[in-house]
């Protein structure tokens, strides 16, 4: 027996892909020049975005972490998000400066188990993984961290 689906499934399969990418959000964040910007996005893998002065430096990178306690940044679907400014000065006994500013922004993505908390400072961004798995200790597994770097974008790591 033989069917002929073409034109029939062409309209569904296009209303399945819009469905499957109309549920991810974004959350964005931003230094407080206003000139770095990071970009979270949930969906099937958790995904972070970054961009200096408008440009792309880091698009669409999976991060995420195994646990034995479960995956994080698979399947992600947020549940809230919140932000804030911190702004402060930290005194510094060794090094030029004797005060340095410590200022940045931060953004909190809550998941079902744990939350994302990233901060963006003026020349500089960071994000890190706050677990809510039960009590006690945690092995990692290991850690994503998919970066897609153009040869023309400098960056260092710590």
């Amino acid at each position: 027996m033989y069917f002929n689906f073409g034109k029939k499934l062409a309209p569904l399969a296009c209303a399945c892909i819009f469905a499957a990418s109309a549920g991810a959000a974004s959350f964005p964040v931003k230094s407080p020049d206003g000139r770095i910007e990071m970009v979270f996005n949930d969906g099937e893998k958790l995904t972070m975005s970054m961009s200096v002065d408008g440009k792309p430096v880091i698009e669409n990178a999976a991060i995420g972490m195994k646990t034995d306690k479960g995956e994080l940044g698979a399947n992600a679907q947020a549940r809230s998000s919140y932000g804030s400014e911190h702004r402060s000065e930290i005194e510094n006994p060794f090094g030029i400066r004797r005060v340095v500013p410590d200022n940045y922004n931060t953004l909190t993505v809550e998941f079902d188990n744990y939350k994302l908390v990233s901060r963006v400072y003026d020349d500089c961004a960071a994000y890190r993984f706050v677990s809510a798995m039960g009590g006690g200790e945690m092995t990692v597994f290991g850690e994503e961290l998919a970066l897609g770097l153009g040869d023309d974008v400098p960056a260092i790591a710590h």
